[in-house]
């Protein structure tokens, strides 16, 4: 086995022990949600685990639901997603309704990662596609923007970076953000990677 990727896993590893604090098994994570939820809502988790098409996936988003209760409190479990965010109006159910949707929850990883992020830095003002290599040069800054304005731009679920409107587009500043919950779906992924416990 490749030592890089050894080291990459035992580093997520203890990541999930850092941040989560307990072992990254599910039998650990579902007992810390059970702390933070009733039993009836662990039950509805579980049998959105099962159900699931990719159970580490699922795991993972179980894992960025629990930290953000941490940040959120519990009640963010139970509240609807109202509001705005990048792409328009939000109209979600809350993480419960949703986990008893027969939808896969491997969603819940983004809302994680997108209201602490909210909740950190505040709400981006736009979207920007950091995939492509022009993206900073053909920027098109929202409405009421003047260059020298500095931007919040959301990228991926939980992940910001700061901008400088300039005449045209932007300029990228350096600054990027990486919402926790982002973080520890990564690392619980690693951590349990399949070929890793093979």
């Amino acid at each position: 086995m490749n030592d890089d990727r050894q080291a990459v896993w035992a580093a997520a590893e203890q990541a999930v022990r850092d941040v989560l604090g307990i072992e990254p098994t599910e039998e650990a994570l579902l007992e810390r949600v059970g702390r933070q939820l009733p039993e009836e809502e662990v039950a509805a988790i579980v049998a959105a685990v099962e159900r699931a098409r990719r159970r580490n996936y699922a795991l993972a988003a179980v894992a960025a639901s629990s930290l953000a209760m941490d940040h959120l409190g519990a009640g963010w479990w139970f509240e609807e997603r109202k509001g705005t965010n990048v792409f328009g109006p939000l109209d979600d159910p809350s993480p419960s309704a949703y986990v008893r949707s027969g939808a896969d929850i491997e969603r819940l990883a983004s809302w994680a990662a997108d209201d602490v992020a909210v909740l950190l830095w505040g709400p981006a003002a736009a979207y920007i596609d950091l995939n492509d290599p022009r993206a900073a040069e053909i920027y098109v800054v929202p409405p009421g923007t003047r260059p020298g304005d500095r931007l919040l731009l959301w990228f991926d679920p939980g992940s910001l970076v700061y901008a400088i409107a300039e005449e045209t587009g932007v300029r990228l500043d350096g600054n990027v953000f990486f919402s926790p919950t982002e973080r520890i779906w990564g690392d619980w992924l690693g951590a349990t990677n399949p070929e890793r416990i093979a």
